[in-house]
């Protein structure tokens, strides 16, 4: 593995809402990670213990924050996620944050969906009760009728 830097910081001097959110992913969490790998855990731990400490933190109620951050914010994680692939601390198939973000959407929308119960749920609008027939099932009744008119 390729030397790492200590580091691995997110920092953002601009002035958009993003920045003055904590985001800054404390040292001591990859160094905890360092301290982890040097101890002797598997890869496999290495990348979960990633996924509990750094992309939970990264993600933390981010449907609520994540329309406020620039491109430059978003490059600035993603680098951060580059860097700790090659450091060995997550998996290479952990997506770009984009994804996260949007995984951590539909998340929360598919929750808001299936939970009557939900406070944003009263917000949606009425389900609506009209069913639509679909293409293929069109087309196999289409395709019963030729064959039956073909019987006669």
């Amino acid at each position: 593995m390729g030397k790492c830097r200590r580091d691995i910081v997110l920092e953002s001097h601009s002035h958009c809402w993003f920045s003055q959110r904590p985001t800054v992913i404390p040292l001591v969490r990859l160094y905890a990670l360092r301290v982890l790998r040097h101890r002797g855990m598997t890869e496999i731990g290495l990348h979960a213990a990633f996924r509990a400490v750094v992309v939970s933190r990264l993600t933390y109620v981010s449907p609520a924050w994540s329309g406020f951050t620039t491109r430059t914010d978003r490059q600035r994680v993603d680098a951060l996620l580059s860097r700790s692939m090659r450091c060995g601390f997550c998996p290479p198939e952990l997506p770009d944050f984009d994804q996260l973000l949007q995984e951590a959407d539909d998340q929360l929308f598919e929750r808001i969906l299936n939970n009557p119960q939900h406070t944003l749920y009263q917000l949606l609008p009425p389900q609506s009760l009209q069913h639509h027939r679909s293409i293929t099932s069109d087309a196999a009744s289409m395709t019963d009728n030729c064959m039956n008119t073909k019987d006669t």
